[in-house]
């Protein structure tokens, strides 16, 4: 075995350009999958950080009519199942996450929170860093007591070891941290992405307050039940429709189902990542194919050396362990190559990468991440060596010792190879070509508002009166319009594509929302570009007086007034608030989700706060600029401000959409790159393994190009070979794209052909470069030498 090594690491040695090639192509292929399976390990493979997760299960609302899911359920629900299931354990609950102040010797930042009950991270099974979780006695100082999260205990306060038992004013309160979340905790609910603020990973936790008769007729948010250990999820399930089902009543279309924690966590992760993973493994398998064609040219030049070895009483095997340790030299020098390009630009990778296909995850290159690339490395070496090995084991020493090979067999495996290579080209390419265009539809759909040359700014409002919220408000504002580079300045509770619901809603007969209704400010629709196609605008008056009037959209007033002119006509909302229509403005893309109609109404009561919209003059001041002026209008309150076409373009329905493309595109290049060196490879084969009638054909009169078609037409007999399976292959992923990846069309014609004739044309460049070097053949040589 020693010497076969030997054996193995001098012919490496020796052939410095197909070393060098090999092991080249073996590391764009595993890099591919390292690169992909850095991100796809922590969202589809590493356990959940909770004890026994395939036990843990999120309680959802899912509408029978429209299939829709919620994290919203009825609390009467809640506390029936916690009263009256057999099968779950109590029923554990978050608050929504809310962005509070944080005051420090560095100044004013803003922070992250949630709120839990008492038996939230028992329910979980997840012990506590430092110090210890909330127990139910905590029960009786609800906002008195916190857990820090992790990352938040490392940045914010260095990693302290006497953190717990310090108290620290957070919000508008003093809190007495009593323990520090694990590292790596994940929330189980949907990955919480603030588009005009903070990202949603809370950064600490204290209990949710005591339920007043007003807060018990809100639904519970992300309930999370625990099976019990002898249940079945088909079990729980079971048990739970025939409880709920008298209680929901014949006339609701809600259903209170069992949802599994990791879709949940990362929703978008578990369906891309998985198809980017199968799109990995093809790049894989192509480059294993394209090595292993590799090798048997390899061995073509080798053969009258093989058929000595074969006479002189070698056996098959031991011809065949020397090749073997050649393909695993070359694996591991392939994985190591990844290894260390991989951590010098992990971070860059990393940005790439949109947050909502990792979520809260902890990823990188890590022990995992490196063990995986080594076996990668290791079983494509065995992979592409069992070509040439088996092809030894069919071998007539006395035919090779003649210089005559079974070339026929050897020219249908090259052949092969070289289809198998096209034909998975051709998927990947349609692939890229599926995501390139649905890049495009996602950025030539009409928005119906201006983002551009306009800022986003959020803070917190003080105080709680309604009256108290709307004079910051109005201050705010009409300081900014004072400013010489601010055209135009309002406010809205929910922003077009930030994900916010709508503060109220007018519904139909069954109880569904007809229109939604969003909370501006005078000014709102000056700024991001809305015109305004009849009626009036809302005026300051009436801001002031929280008048009961409204805009609506053209959609909202087909909705709500079908059959007549809008204007001066009234509807009633579900806070029953009556509202007079004084105008109607163009529609909006509100959201890329099944988003009502929209209404636009002045607030009464400032349940939530607002984001300030500020349309700029071009080449104004430096965000910096803006940020402190707001901050003197708002001393003590942290300020966020962004430019908002920035915002948007990193949305996940953008950012993910490019970043499907970007991979798809390297993995197609990739596939290009290969499949062109497996044709050239195999019509280098041909030439290498017909020299002597290339010669003959020449020197009885044939031109150069003659024998230039000729290795053409035997050299794209495989591409065309290949194309074929490669039609089916594209046509089928295209279905599974289309449910996997996100929002991607499957079924598209001209992806198709883009695919196929890019493949093609890559194949026939380098046929026709191999071909090109074969007509020049010297006739003369050849016939001397034989």
């Amino acid at each position: 075995m020693i010497d076969d090594l030997r054996l193995a690491v001098r012919r490496l040695w020796q052939a410095p350009g197909f070393t060098g090639m090999a092991v080249a192509t073996l590391a764009l292929a595993i890099g591919a999958n390292t690169a992909v399976f850095g991100v796809a390990d922590a969202v589809l493979f590493r356990p959940l950080p909770y004890g026994e997760p395939d036990r843990l299960y999120l309680l959802r609302a899912v509408n029978e009519n429209t299939g829709r899911r919620s994290t919203a359920v009825a609390r009467d629900s809640i506390e029936l199942i916690g009263r009256e299931h057999r099968g779950l354990g109590p029923v554990a609950d978050r608050g929504p996450s809310t962005i509070v102040s944080h005051t420090s010797a560095d100044g004013t930042e803003r922070m992250s929170a949630v709120t839990v009950s008492a038996n939230y991270f028992d329910v979980l099974g997840v012990d506590a860093a430092r110090g210890r979780l909330f127990a139910q006695e905590d029960a009786a100082d609800p906002g008195g007591r916190a857990v820090l999260s992790y990352n938040s205990w490392q940045r914010r306060f260095g990693g302290d070891e006497g953190i717990v038992g310090r108290v620290v004013h957070l919000g508008s309160r003093e809190r007495h941290i009593i323990g520090v979340l694990p590292e790596g905790f994940i929330f189980p609910a949907e990955f919480l992405l603030f588009p005009y603020g903070l990202s949603g990973a809370p950064e600490y936790v204290t209990l949710s307050p005591p339920l007043s008769a007003r807060a018990r007729r809100r639904p519970v948010l992300n309930p999370i039940v625990r099976l019990e250990s002898d249940v079945t999820h088909e079990q729980a399930q079971a048990e739970l429709d025939v409880l709920l089902g008298p209680a929901a009543g014949t006339a609701s279309p809600s259903r209170i189902v069992l949802d599994e924690i990791r879709p949940v966590v990362f929703p978008v992760a578990t369906s891309t990542m998985s198809a980017l993973v199968a799109a990995a493994g093809l790049v894989l398998l192509l480059g294993s194919a394209n090595l292993a064609g590799m090798f048997l040219a390899r061995a073509r030049r080798r053969q009258y050396e093989i058929g000595v070895c074969i006479a002189l009483g070698a056996t098959r095997s031991r011809l065949a362990r020397p090749i073997l340790f050649e393909a695993l030299l070359i694996g591991i020098a392939g994985a190591a190559l990844v290894l260390v390009a991989t951590s010098l630009t992990y971070d860059i990778l990393l940005r790439q990468v949109p947050p909502m296909a990792y979520g809260d995850a902890k990823i990188g290159l890590d022990p995992r991440v490196a063990v995986f690339t080594v076996s990668l490395g290791l079983a494509s070496g065995v992979l592409f060596a069992v070509a040439p090995a088996w092809h030894l084991r069919r071998l007539d020493p006395l035919a090779l010792l003649r210089r005559r090979d079974g070339r026929t067999e050897r020219r249908a495996a090259q052949t092969a190879l070289v289809a198998a290579q096209v034909a998975i080209a051709v998927v990947l390419t349609f692939g890229a070509a599926l995501a390139g265009r649905a890049v495009v539809s996602v950025l030539r759909a009409p928005l119906g508002f201006d983002p551009s040359d306009v800022l986003t700014i959020e803070l917190r409002a003080p105080g709680d009166e309604p009256g108290e919220r709307r004079a910051f408000y109005r201050q705010t504002l009409d300081g900014l319009r004072a400013r010489q580079d601010v055209l135009a300045a309002g406010a809205a509770g929910a922003l077009p594509l930030d994900s916010t619901a709508p503060e109220e809603t007018v519904t139909d007969a069954a109880g569904d929302a007809a229109v939604g209704i969003v909370h501006i400010t005078p000014g709102y629709f000056d700024t991001i570009g809305v015109p305004l196609l009849r009626g009036r605008p809302l005026s300051r008056s009436e801001f002031d007086a929280g008048g009961d009037v409204a805009i609506v959209s053209a959609s909202a007033a087909r909705a709500l007034f079908p059959d007549s002119e809008p204007v001066g006509r009234t509807f009633t909302t579900s806070a029953d608030r009556r509202l007079t229509v004084v105008g109607v403005v163009r529609d909006v893309q509100q959201s890329f989700e099944d988003w009502p109609p929209v209404a636009y109404a002045i607030p009464e009561t400032f349940a939530r706060d607002l984001r300030i919209v500020a349309r700029m003059r071009q080449q104004a001041g430096s965000l910096a600029d803006t940020h402190r002026a707001i901050g003197r209008t708002v001393p003590g309150e942290p300020v966020t401000v962004r430019r908002w076409a920035d915002t948007i373009s990193n949305l996940p329905q953008y950012r993910n959409r490019r970043f499907q493309a970007l991979v798809l595109g390297g993995f197609a290049g990739v596939a290009l790159g290969l499949t062109a060196l497996g044709t050239f490879a195999a019509v280098a084969f041909l030439v290498a393994s017909r020299r002597r009638e290339i010669g003959i054909r020449m020197a009885i009169g044939a031109s150069r190009s003659s024998v230039v078609r000729l290795c053409m037409q035997r050299g794209l007999f495989p591409v065309l070979a290949g194309i074929v399976p490669g039609l089916f292959g594209a046509w089928w992923i295209g279905r599974v794209v289309e449910s996997r990846l996100y929002e991607v069309e499957g079924q598209d014609p001209a992806a198709l052909i883009v695919g196929t004739v890019v493949v093609g044309m890559a194949a026939a460049l380098a046929a026709l470069l191999a071909a090109r070097h074969a007509a020049r053949v010297d006739p003369i040589a050849v016939l001397s030498a034989e």
